[in-house]
């Protein structure tokens, strides 16, 4: 430790050395700046993910009830054909289900509702754990 001698004849800049300071400075600025950056793609990505999985839900879905539909014998007055490489009605259909699952998922902001989120707690704690060791800023 410093002294009173030493306190009167160095001055203030030598003793806390502020160019240390500006070096702390940038890199927390740039930790700081990392970590939203990866934030943000992140959430970016979780939309493209919500939208591809919307997307193919509501084929996967139109397909299945067509499928039924067609096993049940329903026609719907001829609407609805035997066989989905027929149609384009099954791909009209799956955007407007996509559409509503992609607007669920973004009125949820991409999370799981309640009770659930409580039994898949440990599995989302995971994901978030693997999600920031993979994307450690250095």
């Amino acid at each position: 430790m410093w002294n009173v001698p030493d306190l009167l004849t160095h001055s203030t800049v030598d003793m806390f050395n502020l160019a240390s300071f500006s070096s702390l400075r940038f890199q927390c600025q740039n930790r700081i700046t990392k970590l939203f950056a990866v934030s943000v793609a992140f959430y970016i990505t979780s939309i493209i993910a919500a939208f591809t999985s919307a997307l193919i839900g509501g084929l996967m879905m139109t397909r299945a009830f067509l499928k039924i539909a067609s096993k049940q014998g329903w026609t719907l007055g001829g609407l609805m054909p035997t066989n989905e490489k027929d149609t384009m009605l099954d791909e009209i259909v799956s955007y407007v289900i996509a559409f509503l699952g992609f607007s669920f998922q973004w009125k949820m902001n991409f999370d799981v509702p309640f009770p659930f989120s409580l039994l898949l707690f440990p599995i989302e704690l995971a994901e978030q754990f693997i999600r920031w060791s993979v994307s450690k800023v250095d």
